[in-house]
């Protein structure tokens, strides 16, 4: 019996030991890429040219996303109410003049709104300090509502009044007090001078 040095084969164990390596590594990045454009469904490059939809398939998107609401996600599903322009009158009595026509035009174009309309608002909140009156009024715009800071002196002291824009008719304002309420934020209706 002769006993061989392993110093003898260790030079071809090596190399075959890394040519392996090699090999499997590059079968693992190739299985890696096949699994990932099979996961991720992406088109092979070159390969979808040239697809067109049809026209019914752009008519059901546009009647999908007819009253698509990407705010929906955000909170618990309360529309922002519709709120109706309020009615002019069509024919409105114009007084011509040869000083300023186009003055006249534009008058005479210009919803005549009597004195004594009420106007109404939403008050959220009422505040000592204005950074606090802010914060409100942030938290309002996140829900969707438009709100603003209104300052105003009482007994001598500052207050910081967080109010929705004026609206013309009473059931407009109290769609978004609804809003508010079902958002867990307090709030009173309040008129407003025109």
């Amino acid at each position: 019996m002769s006993v061989v040095p392993s110093a003898r084969f260790g030079g071809t164990g090596q190399t075959s030991a890394l040519k392996g390596f090699l090999v499997g590594l590059l079968t693992g990045l190739i299985l890696a890429a096949v699994l990932a454009l099979y996961v991720s469904r992406v088109p092979v490059p070159f390969m979808d040219r040239g697809v067109s939809r049809s026209p019914q398939a752009d008519q059901a998107e546009t009647e999908r996303n007819k009253n698509w609401n990407p705010n929906a996600v955000l909170g618990n599903n309360v529309a922002t109410p519709v709120i109706p322009a309020p009615a002019v009158e069509q024919n409105a009595p114009s007084t011509p003049s040869t000083k300023d026509p186009l003055g006249d035009l534009v008058a005479s174009k210009t919803p005549k709104l009597s004195a004594q309309v009420e106007r109404y608002a939403v008050q959220a909140g009422a505040y000592a300090a204005e950074a606090d009156a802010k914060s409100q009024r942030a938290r309002l715009v996140l829900l969707g509502v438009q709100a603003q800071v209104v300052a105003a002196e009482l007994n001598g002291k500052s207050v910081y009044r967080v109010r929705t824009a004026p609206v013309a008719q009473k059931f407009q304002a109290e769609a978004i007090q609804d809003q508010l309420k079902a958002a867990g934020v307090e709030s009173s209706l309040v008129r407003v001078a025109p």
